[in-house]
């Protein structure tokens, strides 16, 4: 993981001027501000991964539905040749249908079967990080997919965290030749498909080097979209904006910054309160483990944060996993993070982001909903601050992460880690 200082990420910043509808704090040395998108937040902005959907769906609304560690990769569905198992992405299909949520199918994870280097470990099993054999095996795999669920599944990612040799130990040159057929196939099967880039992930030291060699050899010419994981696993979730600006500048590099920006996955480690145990793969090294208050107010700033500096989706891993779940995994009690995940979807859905600002320390983020103004306020500090109103806002409720709405005749808040949202 890179080192990371919330100082550091301001001075990458480009200094902008808040627009007109945005809140009117006085500049300030060393604050900073940030663009975004001022169309409404979608429903499908809000992305989960799931580990047990079929017996528990989620307690939030959200929108769209990734399926990886679905069991549902190729592996799975082709456990050998010509053996087709389709059950439970049948399954998967009907529940999204049912409850309203977009699909995303990443393809990938090679049958040892198929494999170019079967015995080759990886983070499922030998082989499954490896390119095929004969491509032309991975060609029936992706016609037989696309064939089934013409106009079901809409959305196909090009393989998972592919700059991580636990997920893929080919070179890029194969890479992007197989996302070339890949392409190819998906559209000639079903045009309306979309496929997302193959997703890097910034857990990688030099994830930008490998962002930029994989644009180079043509990867963003064969993809709809660009997908990342920006994962900040020993950081705060304002990490994200100078990983943001870093994956910009390499996009704008090759023409691809045009193109819808997926976080394809995110997470941090959350404490159990139940006794399950923390999965081994967690190395307390490169994980800092949250406890219940901490995460919640990450969660909250993270999905604010992503929408604010240009994320089209954003997709939370994982809904109920044991190690970074927004569930209890025994007693399957909602945490804190998961509240506040709910929390965040109904104040930003159908919200027009006007900019996020930082003063200090203090973010503040602007939004229109129906036809009011609001903010989302917020400290990177331990400790709370008060914070003045300005008498120009005309602020009648304040509604707490965790609590609810309330009206005001003060002109002062408190303000601290987790976000508080002000409505005139």
């Amino acid at each position: 993981m890179m080192s990371f200082t919330t100082k550091t990420a301001y001075v990458v910043i480009t200094m902008i001027v808040f627009i007109a509808q945005s809140l009117p704090v006085p500049a300030a040395t060393g604050a900073s501000s940030i663009d975004n998108q001022q169309n409404p937040v979608p429903i499908q902005y809000f992305g989960l991964h799931m580990q047990n959907a079929r017996e528990e769906w989620p307690k939030v609304r959200f929108g769209s539905w990734r399926l990886w560690d679905a069991n549902v990769s190729w592996r799975d569905l082709e456990p050998q040749p010509g053996q087709w198992r389709f059950e439970k992405l049948d399954q998967y299909v009907a529940l999204a249908q049912q409850n309203h949520v977009e699909l995303v199918l990443p393809l990938g994870v090679t049958p040892a079967w198929a494999a170019k280097r079967p015995l080759e470990p990886s983070a499922y099993g030998p082989g499954n990080a490896s390119e095929p054999k004969n491509f032309s095996d991975w060609e029936e795999y992706v016609e037989a997919v696309a064939r089934r669920y013409r106009k079901k599944i809409k959305y196909y990612e090009f393989w998972n965290g592919v700059n991580l040799k636990k997920y893929y130990t080919g070179n890029i040159a194969t890479l992007v030749d197989l996302q070339k057929r890949t392409y190819a196939i998906l559209k000639e099967n079903d045009p309306g498909c979309v496929l997302v880039s193959a997703s890097v992930s910034t857990e990688h030291a030099d994830y930008a080097g490998w962002l930029d060699r994989y644009l180079a050899a043509g990867g963003g010419e064969y993809a709809d979209i660009i997908g990342i994981h920006f994962y900040s696993t020993n950081n705060p979730p304002e990490a994200i904006v100078e990983r943001m600006h870093t994956v910009r500048t390499v996009l704008r590099r090759y023409g691809a910054d045009k193109k819808p920006l997926w976080n394809t996955e995110m997470g941090w480690w959350i404490e159990n309160t139940d006794g399950t145990p923390t999965p081994t793969w967690i190395d307390p090294k490169a994980w800092t483990k949250l406890d219940a208050n901490t995460a919640a107010a990450y969660v909250a700033r993270s999905l604010v944060l992503g929408r604010s500096t240009g994320l089209d989706r954003y997709f939370w891993y994982s809904w109920d996993h044991a190690g970074v779940g927004l569930v209890e995994p025994r007693a399957r009690k909602i945490k804190d993070a998961g509240l506040a995940y709910g929390k965040v979807v109904n104040w930003l859905e159908g919200a027009e982001f006007l900019g996020c600002r930082n003063e200090q320390d203090l973010w503040i983020c602007s939004l229109k909903k129906n036809s009011r103004r609001k903010w989302i306020l917020w400290t990177t500090q331990s400790a709370a601050r008060d914070w003045v109103i300005p008498k120009e806002l005309n602020v009648v409720s304040i509604e707490t992460l965790l609590g609810i709405a309330k009206t005001t005749d003060a002109r002062k808040i408190s303000v601290g880690s987790q976000p508080v949202l002000m409505s005139e």
